[in-house]
């Protein structure tokens, strides 16, 4: 038994099967997806069964497993659902899929098989628009979208056992109305002097009006430095770049938003780029090395009443320690960190973030 959600590039979730017959929201009435992938919020993305099956193997039984793929952006696409209204055209299908794979005994009773999957992160979509499909072609029969437990349901009715194992794609006819969103395919920063060079790639774009690229000193607050114009629709690969004259003492934080013609938007993920502050006079962490046990004291330069916020992280992220200070005199300024806590050997990064600068120290404790 598992509950909750299961997301990720390399996972599978299995579920053993033995009822002879299930309806979407059913199998101990799970009405969240006989699959529930992703997570409850944000990253929903789950997939039903409603059959007819015949069960062999021992129990009697079996086995129906979902692998979901959450890689962002769209393939351009141009086969035809001749199911899909007499015949309809699907001009594009996300990255994102989910594979299906039964066994151990699974099978439908014929073409008895519907599945209903999608969920959320795909943009803003007129359901008539879409479709569960294959990367190029379509199996099964088409069935109109749905928005009954999430904000896209692509369903495939009369299905065989042959057909339902295959990786499923949510598909468009509509790429301007119901823009699937682009194929960000990198996105880097590299320091250069005292600058960072930020360059990004498009495989396609659907709708891109253009992209806005923001700065901050910590993951979640951002700034706008820049705009650039997208390409609009295009089904080629397109390389951007911009260079940020005045990125951040210590670590500056990156991310692309990509804004449609509507006025929809997303983000990229968020990189990071770290500049070294050894010489910088007005931040030191001393002695470093250290010996586990002695207090570790912070040497910092700024104006009087300035608030200088210290956190301390371990290698894996996880926040140590944290502390406000106040810069008191004119000049340098000692402060000592840790006095009581004492941090285990290992080594640690410490942040500190002014109203004008952020710097940075690697401390090894030994």
């Amino acid at each position: 038994y598992a509950a909750g959600f299961f997301y990720g590039n390399t996972g599978t979730f299995t579920r053993w099967i033995s009822a002879t017959s299930a309806a979407i929201g059913t199998i101990a009435a799970n009405a969240l997806g006989h699959f529930p992938m992703g997570t409850s919020t944000g990253n929903y993305r789950p997939l039903w069964l409603r059959y007819s099956a015949n069960l062999s193997g021992g129990s009697p039984g079996g086995t129906v497993s979902v692998l979901h793929n959450g890689t962002t952006g769209t393939a351009v696409a141009s086969h035809n659902d001749a199911s899909w209204n007499g015949g309809t055209i699907v001009e594009g299908v996300t990255n994102s899929n989910w594979v299906i794979t039964p066994a151990n005994g699974f099978a439908f009773t014929g073409s008895s098989g519907d599945i209903r999957f999608g969920g959320q992160g795909f943009g803003t979509n007129t359901l008539t628009d879409l479709d569960a499909t294959l990367a190029a072609s379509v199996v099964g029969t088409f069935a109109a979208a749905t928005n009954a437990n999430t904000t896209i349901e692509v369903n495939r009715t009369a299905l065989t056992t042959a057909q339902l194992t295959n990786t499923w794609r949510i598909g468009t006819s509509y790429a301007f109305q119901s823009p699937l969103p682009i194929q960000l395919i990198s996105f880097t920063a590299k320091p250069a002097g005292n600058k960072v060079n930020l360059n990004w790639t498009t495989l396609t774009e659907t709708n891109n009006d253009y992209f806005t690229i923001e700065r901050g000193k910590d993951a979640t607050s951002f700034e706008s430095i820049a705009v650039v114009d997208g390409a609009g629709n295009s089904i080629s690969t397109l390389n951007y770049s911009h260079v940020d004259d005045e990125p951040y003492k210590g670590i500056s934080y990156y991310r692309l938003k990509q804004t449609d013609f509507n006025g929809k938007f997303t983000y990229s993920n968020i990189i990071a780029v770290e500049f070294s502050n050894t010489d910088d006079p007005n931040f030191k962490v001393f002695p470093n090395p250290i010996n586990g046990g002695e207090n570790i004291y912070l040497l910092f330069s700024g104006n009087v009443g300035e608030e200088v916020i210290v956190v301390v992280f371990d290698v894996t992220g996880k926040e140590s320690y944290s502390k406000v200070l106040v810069v008191q005199t004119v000049g340098d300024n000692v402060f000592a960190i840790d006095p009581t806590e004492k941090l285990s050997p290992g080594v640690y990064l410490i942040k500190a973030t002014s109203n004008q600068n952020v710097y940075s120290k690697k401390l090894i404790i030994k």
